[in-house]
């Protein structure tokens, strides 16, 4: 069986190491930075369990199509 995963992120506006350490103990979240494309960068952050759940699932063989991420409705 094959399926995408889907990562549901947020914006994120606040960058650098202290807010960056702010977002992973404070919030519970994972700072991330979205490349590609010929596109700039896009600054997120991640729920550190869906990101958790993403990556057992996409270790476990049934992601075979790929990875994916939703920002605020938009499709990167």
């Amino acid at each position: 069986m094959s399926q995408e995963i889907i990562l549901n992120a947020d914006p994120r506006e606040r960058t650098g190491s202290n807010k960056a350490r702010v977002i992973r103990n404070i919030d519970v979240m994972i700072p991330a930075v979205i490349y590609g494309n010929e596109l700039p960068g896009e600054n997120i952050k991640l729920p550190l369990n869906e990101l958790t759940k993403a990556c057992l699932l996409y270790t476990s063989d049934a992601a075979d199509e790929g990875l994916g991420v939703d920002l605020g409705g938009r499709r990167i």
